[in-house]
């Protein structure tokens, strides 16, 4: 069976079938890669293999609590996520992480995950028993880098390896964004601010700039968020009981994983309260923000002490219809919708009556998304090839729109003596 909408193209094989035979579209399962502790368990740390964990202290044991895999899975639990699969990498002081991000990535494809998130730390944050803050950059590989105008270091594209592996995912198994978050601000006062995210500034400049930086065929299935938070409960782990504690910030890419994970479609997570936050290390101009927006950075904004996203797009092309993050998701729905309808018919006799079955199934399923305001209107067509053994859907479907702005007009009337006057 193959499904088949505006820009994404997936075949469901026999070979498929047997790892699961009806499809939970609605879960979320989160994949974080990164680092293992310094000295982990040579028995459980099992190097570039995913494996499913519900508890802080379990990472600690197998990975140590040093390691990125261990502060990753905080800021992943108190962001909402759920189904929390941990793909380690070795931990070896090296200028980038191109060899280890794509072996892991490969790995990837026996979870079938529909998050991944490539874990990059925030600032370094060192409190005192006087409590004292001092911040410091991580060093150079410890997050992605915006560097000669792009996502990469030396040798890597982040933006594109990401971009990429979800896209394999997404087209042979089920729908699978990337989250990716940007290093940490070397400077996050006022000036230092203006120099990133101002018209002239580092981020503005670099990230657009076509001779440097092409956006990626495949950037529809990767948001990129641009942000420097503090996940609750990590500050008082040992200030708390008056010693000095070091940890690192989230780049808010789980706090954005996490959002999306308890989303419930048609909504969009424009405006969604993000969880888990505690603090905020900067917060930028509405100037600012807008060129954020404009130039495909998701940013969190705080109203009234509650943390929201600005906007919420993707790193599609500009002439794409996957801008907006609600688009990817709902379309993603279908399709992953029609793969659990097709893994029930694999195998079947294709009788006139499995035939009828089928369409009729797929019209069911379409007819509940759009009742559920998921899609606003759906069209299918099946076309079946008996001597190749092959169903064809084609499927177009209008997804829900997105509320982004509301415009507010205000009329006063003055009543009494001159009761005309307005």
């Amino acid at each position: 069976m193959t499904a088949t909408m505006p820009g994404v193209s997936s075949t469901l094989h026999d070979t498929f079938s047997a790892l699961e035979i009806s499809s939970q579209v609605h879960t979320h399962r989160v994949a974080i890669v990164a680092r293992t502790g310094a000295d982990p368990s040579a028995t459980y740390a099992h190097d570039y293999d995913p494996k499913k964990y519900t508890s802080l202290a379990d990472v600690g044991t197998v990975h140590g609590t040093d390691s990125e895999l261990y502060e990753a899975f905080y800021h992943a639990q108190y962001s909402g996520c759920d189904d929390i699969w941990l793909c380690p990498i070795p931990n070896e002081v090296e200028i980038d992480r191109t060899t280890e991000l794509e072996t892991a990535y490969e790995s990837l494809f026996t979870i079938r995950p529909s998050i991944i998130v490539p874990y990059g730390r925030g600032a370094k944050i060192s409190i005192d028993s006087a409590g004292t803050v001092t911040r410091t950059v991580p060093t150079f590989g410890d997050s992605p880098r915006v560097t000669d105008g792009a996502y990469a270091d030396s040798t890597y594209d982040y933006l594109d390896g990401l971009a990429d592996i979800c896209a394999e995912i997404t087209e042979s198994e089920r729908l699978c964004i990337g989250i990716l978050g940007i290093e940490a601000l070397s400077d996050i006062t006022a000036t230092g601010l203006a120099a990133e995210f101002g018209e002239s500034g580092t981020l503005y400049d670099a990230i657009p700039d076509v001779s440097t930086l092409t956006t990626p065929s495949n950037g529809k299935y990767v948001a990129v968020v641009a942000a420097e938070v503090e996940t609750a409960g990590m500050a008082p782990w040992a200030w708390r009981n008056g010693s000095t504690t070091t940890y690192y910030r989230s780049n808010g890419a789980l706090n954005y994983a996490g959002l999306i994970s308890r989303l419930a479609l048609p909504d969009a997570p424009t405006n969604k309260i993000v969880t888990g936050i505690s603090n905020i290390a900067y917060r930028l101009s509405r100037a600012q923000t807008l060129l954020c927006v404009t130039n495909k950075l998701v940013t969190f904004n705080v109203l009234n002490g509650i943390v929201r996203v600005d906007d919420a797009m993707t790193y599609a092309e500009d002439n794409s219809d996957y801008q907006r993050q609600s688009t990817v998701l709902i379309v993603g729905q279908v399709d992953d919708m029609i793969r659990a309808i097709g893994r029930r018919y694999i195998g079947k006799g294709m009788n006139q009556s499995v035939r009828d079955s089928f369409v009729t199934s797929v019209a069911s399923g379409l007819d509940i998304l759009t009742k559920s305001g998921v899609i606003i209107q759906a069209d299918f067509n099946v076309r079946f090839d008996g001597p190749n053994s092959v169903a064809y859907v084609d499927v177009v479907v209008v997804p829900a729109w997105e509320l982004r702005r509301i415009e507010l007009s205000v009329r006063v009337t003055f009543q009494g003596i001159n009761s005309n006057a307005q």
